[in-house]
This record gives C-alpha cells, sequence and structure tokens, in this order.
C-alpha cells in the first residue's frame, strides 16, 4: 500500500513538472487526501480532511485545487444524478452506485481488466479517460432491507 501510494505521488509530482504547476502544501495536502481515500469524498470532506493537516486552508482554496485537478486530468469529478459531487484521485476504474444511499465504490480490480476500451475511436477521436458505473443496492442497504422483512 506505501509502494502504490510513492508510486501515485511520483507520478503527480512528474504530471505538476509537465503542466508547470506548481506543487504548493495545500495542493500536495489535496492530493494525498484523494490518494488516500476509499470513499470518494465530496470537496467538504476533502476540505473537512484538510484543514486537519493545514488548519489555515480556506474552503475556497480547497475547491479551487480540486477544480485545477479535475480541469489538468490529475482527478476525476464524480457526477451522476440524485448523488453529490465526488472526487477520485484514481483514473481508468470502475464504479458502483448504491441506488438507495448514493455511496460510491470501486469495482474489484479484476473487473478492471475484464472490460476492454478502444484507445481511438475509427472516426479519430481519441479516448483519454472513461468511466463504467454499475447501479445497485450495496451490502449496507440491502442489510437494513433484510432487517427490516425479518
Amino acid at each position: 500500500m506505501l509502494s502504490d501510494f510513492k508510486t501515485r505521488l511520483d507520478a503527480f509530482r512528474q504530471k505538476c513538472r509537465e503542466l508547470k504547476l506548481s506543487i504548493t502544501a495545500q495542493r500536495r495536502i489535496v492530493f494525498e487526501i484523494l490518494i488516500q481515500s476509499r470513499k470518494h469524498p465530496t470537496a467538504d470532506q476533502v476540505y473537512e480532511a484538510a484543514i486537519e493537516r493545514l488548519p489555515d486552508i480556506s474552503r475556497a482554496s480547497v475547491y479551487r485545487i480540486l477544480d485545477t485537478f479535475v480541469r489538468f486530468g490529475i482527478i476525476r469529478k464524480i457526477e451522476h444524478p440524485g448523488v453529490a459531487v465526488r472526487y477520485d484521485g484514481k483514473f481508468c476504474h470502475h464504479h458502483m452506485i448504491c441506488s438507495k444511499c448514493g455511496a460510491i465504490e470501486d469495482c474489484p480490480e479484476n473487473y478492471h481488466n475484464s472490460i476492454q476500451y478502444p484507445k481511438e475511436i475509427s472516426s479519430g477521436f481519441k479516448i483519454e479517460n472513461y468511466s463504467i458505473t454499475f447501479h445497485g443496492i450495496c451490502k449496507t442497504c440491502q442489510n437494513i432491507n433484510i432487517k427490516r422483512i425479518g
């Protein structure tokens, strides 16, 4: 897990160098929060985690950093109807969204390799990223329904 964190942090640094985007303490902390989170946090959740590590960071700064990261392709913005906008530090993986509570989870790793996507469409459209989402009922909501019935 630590090596994955280091690899992703190194890739972040490299991407920022390529974009000539300075790596401020605020940007580094926001990125670290995103790659350490498995919950796909909202902007407010990122802010709450950021102020624990950097008490003088403003909510506006966190929102600007997230927007900058999305614009430059450093992170993904996950938007689905009826679910709060969330952010993800991982690219090119699939999500499962609970239709009852709106929870977002990553699909298991083995699903990622079983669905092929084209690098370029015959029309010349070059794919840079993709999103595949499965909708259903999470385990927690399933258990709540079982308890109500039983």
